[in-house]
């Protein structure tokens, strides 16, 4: 895809199911997630090859990554977490 909106359902449930993933900026735009810590993400067909191999010949670091994917995703979409920030905010 080179042009969208919005939040990629796809990519959330990806992480939120602990899977490794490599995904391009336009596919994360709009959610604070860490390159090379929560995904990979790159924008050109080497890098993004490339990155799809790392993960292939080194399951326990692609494991590492998605577990740690998981975390931040769950986190950013933390429905009472996300409640009680938009309180705090509000009675201020």
């Amino acid at each position: 895809a080179v042009s969208g909106s919005g939040v990629n359902i796809k990519l959330i449930e990806y992480m939120d199911a602990a899977i490794p993933l490599v995904s391009t900026s336009l596919a994360t735009r709009g959610l604070p997630l860490v390159a090379g810590t929560d995904l990979e993400i790159h924008d050109d067909a080497p890098a993004f090859g490339a990155a799809v191999l790392k993960l292939l010949r080194d399951p326990e670091a692609a494991r590492a990554m998605s577990k740690e994917g998981q975390t931040h995703i769950r986190e950013i979409l933390d429905a009472e977490l996300n409640l009680d920030r938009i309180a705090e905010i509000l009675s201020r």
